[in-house]
């Protein structure tokens, strides 16, 4: 496909590009994503994802990226550093499609993601779910869009392999998942709450991570079958979010036994 030069930022592709990065809405109504950076851009490749389109600085050799069979936009230096959303820009963004989630029924190995806030947090509990074998991450519909730029960042392509689903609903489906003999567990420092290492993370189980600053609601505490802590000797009284999860992750992996590999 030929190369075309874009120069103005009023460019109608380049305006849909600077919308896929921003708005959340857009992307849901587009049914796209923007790749922003050559890590990003290379893990969605990876992953199986073809580009609808590629924007280079102009710096860049548009030759590298014919081969994806899609159209390539060259643009100046200085459109390319406002596109981005990053302090260091690699001059290169991509449009792909929405995948279809990766969602079903299956796999023993679950967390439950409500209301959390930071982007950041929700992309890194996305790459330690993937690399500890979790096998499914829902998320409540106040989480972060999983294709925004700092989510897409933070899990280093686990969105795209992930098995990730969103729920409206958190009691109703904590409910549906006990029903279909999930032990589903709260994350809470609540009475009666017990250390994880006390609990039975064997076969079917769930933990339900909650917001970064106010945990979780008690409704959805008291839809799960109990709540687990995590035992600190410090003085601080909670844990970033990505890091508890990332400690039940393990500890679930753990009890469900460990395939070859590590870091």
């Amino acid at each position: 496909m030929p190369v075309t030069r874009i120069t103005s930022a009023q460019n109608a592709l380049y305006k849909q590009v600077k919308r896929l990065i921003a708005d959340r809405g857009f992307r849901r109504e587009r049914g796209e994503f923007a790749a922003e950076g050559k890590r990003l851009f290379a893990d969605a490749l990876a992953s199986g994802l073809a580009p609808r389109a590629v924007l280079l600085d102009e710096r860049l050799d548009p030759v590298e990226y014919e081969p994806l069979g899609a159209p390539v936009y060259v643009l100046p230096q200085a459109m390319m550093t406002a596109l981005s959303d990053t302090k260091t820009p690699q001059g290169v963004a991509g449009v792909f499609p929405i995948p279809h989630p990766l969602c079903g029924t299956g796999g023993d190995r679950l967390l439950l993601l409500c209301s959390l806030q930071d982007p950041g947090n929700v992309g890194t509990i996305l790459r330690t779910a993937e690399a500890f074998g979790i096998s499914r991450v829902l998320l409540s519909e106040d989480c972060p869009d999983l294709y925004s730029p700092k989510v897409l960042r933070a899990s280093m392509g686990g969105v795209f392999r992930m098995a990730c689903e969103t729920v409206r609903d958190v009691p109703d489906t904590v409910r549906t998942l006990r029903e279909a003999g999930v032990r589903v567990y709260a994350a809470a420092l609540e009475d009666g709450a017990r250390p994880v290492g006390e609990a039975d993370l064997r076969g079917k189980v769930c933990i339900v991570i909650g917001n970064e600053g106010n945990g979780l609601p008690e409704e959805v505490i008291a839809s799960c079958g109990g709540a687990l802590l995590l035992p600190m000797r410090g003085r601080a009284q909670s844990l970033n979010a990505a890091m508890a999860a990332g400690i039940f992750i393990w500890e679930m992996t753990k009890a469900g036994g460990m395939d070859d590999g590590g870091i």
